[in-house]
């Protein structure tokens, strides 16, 4: 019973002092398509704090941007692109420097590493 809850004031507490920047152990993402077309789970080791534009919250602007991306054998980002965004534009560079700063595991495919392509994610940007 005191180990359990020593635990989760831990984790707690490692949540609270990790503002910055939120580690998901073993989170998962989205999927992507590995090297034989089957799909991929593409898992995130970190997480960065999302930046809202100084400009759509003078605005009262809400949106969002949808990402493509590939993921590396070694679960390097790679081949970062916009595939859609609203409102075009205003969004795009919080949204990517956001999806930059995540941390990937490397993807697997029947147990190996393996590059994972064409994922895809949303990144919403609500005011609260």
């Amino acid at each position: 019973m005191y180990k359990l809850s020593l635990v989760k004031i831990c984790l707690l507490l490692s949540f609270i002092l990790g503002s910055s920047s939120l580690l998901a152990a073993e989170t998962y993402l989205t999927d992507g398509k590995g090297p034989s077309g089957s799909d991929v789970k593409i898992y995130i080791s970190k997480i960065p704090q999302l930046k809202y534009p100084r400009k759509a919250l003078r605005l009262g602007v809400e949106g969002y941007v949808k990402l493509g991306f590939d993921v590396s054998e070694n679960g390097d980002l790679v081949d970062l692109r916009v595939v859609d965004a609203k409102p075009r534009a205003l969004f795009d560079k919080s949204a990517m420097q956001f999806m930059g700063g995540m941390k990937f595991l490397s993807p697997k495919e029947d147990g190996d590493s393996v590059r994972a392509r064409d994922a895809e994610f949303t990144v919403k940007f609500q005011l609260n």
